[in-house]
């Protein structure tokens, strides 16, 4: 596909968006398929909306959002509300956040072992402490990874890698680990993921 049928696809994508976000409903899945083709052209904020609208009353053909989907959209949610560049530095981690929390206990020990999730909170973390520096925020992000870590590697392995860079992070930071974060840490180097997945090319989330 050349570069200008590839601008004419995102074209057409951003009428379709601005033509759901007018007003005129469209069966969920579309909506999903249209925001994720959105985000990979790297249209975030737009994205973002199209999610944000799914919940506005009569938005959608084939009804509202049940509860399986309303926790499968808050993932795409937190993940690009967290990325997206059109809202400010201080809010739009934070709101990531909520929307997250709101669809998932975060910070329920149910939740050890799911790599998605916990995946999505520690890089929501992690991008507040890249932007922000606070070291709370890189504690918390390790948390998160090390909670999913416990879990299956996956076809990244990322919740895995993150533990340890974040431990690396905090070491290096000069805060202590305690014993629970010494021992994931230990065995995600025994997996000798950084080999396996490569050294500083950690999967985007």
């Amino acid at each position: 596909m050349s570069d200008t049928d590839t601008d004419t696809d995102t074209d057409t994508d951003t009428d379709a968006a601005a033509n759901f976000l007018g007003g005129h409903a469209r069966p969920c899945d579309e909506v999903m398929a249209l925001a994720k083709r959105l985000a990979r052209a790297d249209r975030i904020g737009l994205a973002r909306q199209l999610l944000d609208q799914l919940h506005e009353p009569k938005a959608l053909t084939d009804g509202p959002l049940n509860h399986e989907r309303i926790r499968a959209t808050a993932l795409k949610s937190a993940l690009w509300t967290s990325k997206d560049p059109d809202l400010p530095t201080s809010l739009r981690h934070d709101r990531a956040l909520q929307i997250l929390g709101a669809a998932y206990p975060l910070d329920d020990a149910a939740l050890d072992g799911n790599a998605e999730v916990l995946g999505i909170a520690g890089g929501i973390c992690k991008r507040r402490w890249q932007d922000l520096g606070q070291l709370q925020d890189l504690q918390r992000a390790a948390g998160f990874y090390e909670c999913g870590a416990l879990g299956p590697l996956g076809d990244d392995a990322y919740a895995q890698i993150n533990a340890a860079y974040t431990e690396d992070q905090l070491a290096a930071a000069g805060d202590q680990p305690d014993n629970r974060r010494r021992r994931i840490g230990k065995s995600v180097r025994q997996k000798n993921l950084w080999a396996s997945f490569g050294s500083g090319s950690l999967p985007s989330t």
